[in-house]
């Protein structure tokens, strides 16, 4: 069987998961680029400049916060809740990000010298949003075979049922 390199060009944005997320507390936004932290690398950037017990510490007290706010949402109903929500609840998930523990700290510029790996930055993304992960290899993004062979088998199934069925072939390309 022979084999070769297949390249193609998305006409329209493509996601192909590996079912894992960053949260705000995995990357930093700055000047378009996002930098990314595993835990490990956090961990080895914080203790190089003293900051991992204060981390950790911040970490439980914002975790803490966070479940009372949570809680208290959870208690109230309707109208009340969605302003809680909106008062209370969402400007803190906005606090509770790597983001603001390193401007809090004055320690940003150490972040960006030490990140595990940085992506430029396009569109919008909030401060506190969580981020999809893109299923790569060796640090690749990729498209999995098993994804076009299926891609390509809807369509020739698709053109051959068609091709059976001429009348419908000729409305199908009008459409397209």
């Amino acid at each position: 069987m022979d084999t070769f390199p297949l390249y193609i060009k998305t006409l329209s944005p493509v996601h192909i998961g590996n079912g894992l997320e960053y949260t705000p507390l995995d990357y930093i936004k700055n000047n378009g680029r996002i930098y990314f932290f595993t835990p490990e690398k956090l961990f080895s950037v914080l203790g190089k400049i003293g900051k991992e017990e204060e981390f950790i510490r911040w970490i439980e007290l914002m975790s803490e916060k966070r479940q009372e706010l949570e809680a208290k949402s959870r208690s109230l109903k309707g109208e009340e809740q969605r302003h809680f929500r909106k008062k209370q609840l969402y400007p803190f998930n906005k606090t509770f990000t790597l983001k603001k523990f390193a401007e809090n700290k004055a320690i940003e510029n150490e972040f960006f010298k030490e990140s595990s790996f940085s992506e430029p930055l396009s569109g919008r993304i909030d401060d506190d949003a969580s981020i999809k992960q893109l299923l790569k290899e060796n640090g690749k993004v990729y498209i999995p075979g098993s994804e076009i062979k299926g891609a390509i088998r809807t369509c020739t199934v698709s053109y051959t049922h068609l091709r059976a069925h001429e009348t419908s072939l000729h409305i199908v390309c009008r459409l397209l």
